[in-house]
């Protein structure tokens, strides 16, 4: 069984910004965080949940995340209370999510990388590591946390 963690070099811990999705929570390294934004129109058809935004001199492509996991059609459009921009290897996106992100710190030896034969079966195919981070002053026990890999989410 192949149960790889992240790259140990440096520290012990990763530093992650994170938020919910539905009931899951996502994250992504804050080395790969430009900036969030808070309550920015996002325009776009609905029908794919990808849409556009202005930043500065810059048009943004956004993902609706709960769209893309859950494949919910929005009715009206894309709508979110905050957009993580973040850099990928081809450009910089945002990713739309409802609530506010939060920072966080993962032990790198409770971050695992994710099966393929899971992400090709599941919705989550744009994460490539999990983990599972026990909560002391929260009522449950432990939260499992995905971590994105922000270039699986551009169509190839």
């Amino acid at each position: 069984m192949n149960t790889k963690t992240v790259d140990t070099s440096s520290t012990t811990s990763l530093r992650v910004v994170a938020f919910p999705v539905g009931q899951l929570t996502l994250s992504v390294p804050i080395e790969s965080v430009y900036r969030v934004l808070s309550q920015v129109p996002v325009y776009g058809s609905g029908e794919r949940g990808v849409g556009v935004a202005h930043l500065e001199d810059y048009e943004l492509t956004v993902f609706d995340l709960e769209y893309k996991i859950f494949t919910h059609k929005n009715e009206e459009s894309i709508q979110g209370s905050h957009i993580v921009v973040v850099q990928s290897h081809q450009e910089v996106l945002g990713l739309l999510v409802k609530q506010t992100p939060s920072l966080m710190t993962l032990p790198r030896d409770r971050v695992r990388v994710l099966p393929a034969s899971y992400r090709k079966a599941d919705s989550l195919s744009f994460c490539s590591h999990v983990a599972v981070v026990e909560q002391q002053e929260q009522e449950q026990e432990s939260i499992t946390v995905f971590l994105l890999d922000v270039d699986r989410l551009i169509p190839r």
